[in-house]
């Protein structure tokens, strides 16, 4: 049915006139319809692509301009739909995706983006660049004079006779960050934390079984940033261990025995005193005799030493040092297993040691 045909049968009027203007036969494409494909070499077959995306854009320009047109006039009532978004989707069978995209674009290209409506209409551009152009130019900020914005959609437009959509996505956000460097900083802050919180979702442990006896696996997944922190941590363990003989342990084996030293370690810091809201703890011994006398010296840790009149103060008097644990001993080779450690009330307790016989008790 040739476009007057069609419009016939409509009888005439508007709709007729669409198509008839739109001019959708050429000759050139006719005729490859029936033409060998043998017959072509490769300049006429890359022609004929360009002639027919260009047919089509003007197509879609089209079809777009019919969208807007059927939002207007709220096409839904026909169908009973809500809104034109839903008609698509029931009536004229398109996906939920590309029906939204459809009233979308038509919608911009109507309002923020005319010189790419324009440019699809021409078949300049595709639908493709036109949904990356329409977009780079809605993301301008309000500030943004109505100049600056044409000249970035005709900068836009123009780029796009030599590139593809990815290559002008990239361009539009480049073109933000020149035209509005404090929203393109905003929108990518956004845009990381966005990225960020799906991440964190994202996590989990899985334990697996694996056939082998006395064995599971596990399957984690982490954010990067956690991933390389647990990456610095296990492949310092995981080192071949030097010695005489070499270590022969594939690097996978050397991982997971470093990630059990690491659970060792990790098992270890949770029966410290930090844990459990205990404060840090100081281990001081000093002989008893010269605590008594109030001259002398203590030990921390059997390197550090400490005045006998400042340890003797804070055994008797002094609770300024809550976190503070004392011990007195006669010998350096009799002292009990773990130090004093200030029980409830502020009462000195023993655990482990030689209990009531050491005279740090006498002083208390």
């Amino acid at each position: 049915m040739s476009s007057s045909d069609w419009g016939s049968s409509t009888g005439g009027g508007a709709a007729g006139r669409v198509w008839a203007a739109l001019d959708l036969l050429d000759p050139a494409l006719d005729s490859a319809w029936v033409t060998p494909k043998g017959s072509l070499d490769a300049g006429e077959v890359g022609s004929l692509i360009a002639q027919v995306r260009a047919r089509k854009a003007r197509l879609e320009a089209l079809e777009l301009a019919l969208v807007r047109q059927a939002e207007a006039c709220d096409i839904g009532k026909l169908t009973g739909a809500p809104n034109a978004t839903v008609y698509l989707r029931t009536a004229q069978r398109m996906s939920q995706h590309e029906s939204s995209a459809a009233v979308g674009l038509a919608r911009d290209l109507d309002n923020e983006a005319r010189l790419t409506g324009e440019a699809l209409a021409a078949g300049v551009v595709s639908v493709r660049q036109a949904q990356v152009i329409a977009d780079a130019i809605k993301k301008l900020p309000e500030y943004v004079g109505l100049d600056e914005r044409h000249r970035a959609e005709e900068f836009l437009i123009e780029t796009a006779r030599f590139a593809n959509p990815d290559e002008l996505r990239v361009l539009g956000e480049k073109l933000l960050e020149r035209i509005a460097p404090e929203e393109y900083d905003r929108r990518m802050r956004e845009e990381l934390e966005r990225k960020d919180r799906k991440a964190e979702q994202k996590r989990s442990l899985r334990y697996v079984p694996n056939g082998i006896p006395q064995s599971e696996s596990v399957h984690i997944t982490l954010p990067a940033w956690e991933m390389e922190l647990l990456r610095k941590i296990i492949e310092p363990l995981a080192e071949p261990v030097k010695g005489a003989e070499p270590d022969r342990r594939p690097i996978d084996q050397r991982r997971g025995d470093a990630f059990a030293e690491a659970l060792g370690l990790l098992a270890a810091a949770a029966t410290a005193p930090v844990r459990g809201g205990r404060p840090p703890q100081v281990a001081v011994t000093i002989p008893l005799e010269a605590m008594l006398k109030g001259t002398g010296a203590g030990t921390i840790d059997d390197t550090a030493t400490i005045e006998t009149a400042i340890t003797r103060h804070r055994l008797t008097r002094g609770r300024d040092t809550p976190t503070a644990i004392t011990r007195a001993a006669p010998t350096s080779e009799h002292r009990p297993r773990t130090p004093y450690r200030n029980g409830p009330g502020g009462r000195r307790s023993t655990r482990g040691g030689c209990g009531g016989a050491w005279g740090c008790h006498r002083s208390h």
